[in-house]
């Protein structure tokens, strides 16, 4: 995705771009046999400047599927953003490649982060039976 559009091939770009958004995009692939969704801000791809994790989160309350975030993961902190928002996972490609992200550390990270909301999911599911 670039600015919140599909990134198609050139001779289909013109006729196509301006009409569909990413959100209506993930929308429609939701509907198909799929086990998650990937959404690659590629502008953001391989510059090692941070996630879209708002555009990346709002495609994931939009649809039932595991969104899968991609482009710009480098740090824990991303990681962690990711994590916070519910997103099923993140692609991190340079930033491993270049030393800058520690693989073991961040899926410890994600792990913990889920493991709090799965935590605090539970909190609020008991208070809600006991309140009903």
């Amino acid at each position: 995705m670039r600015d919140g559009l599909p990134a198609l091939p050139r001779p289909r770009r013109a006729r196509h771009r301006r009409a569909c958004k990413a959100i209506d995009l993930a929308r429609r692939c939701a509907e198909w046999p799929l086990a998650a969704i990937i959404y690659t801000d590629i502008s953001r791809d391989g510059m090692l400047q941070g996630p879209n994790v708002e555009a990346t989160a709002e495609i994931a309350a939009a649809v039932r599927l595991p969104v899968i975030a991609s482009g710009g993961v480098t740090t824990l902190e991303d990681v962690a953003r990711l994590a916070g928002r519910g997103l099923a996972g993140c692609i991190v490609g340079r930033a491993l490649y270049e030393g800058r992200l520690d693989l073991a550390a961040a899926i410890a990270l994600a792990k913990n982060q889920l493991n709090h909301r799965d935590t605090k999911d539970t909190e609020k599911t008991e208070t809600a039976k006991r309140k009903g």
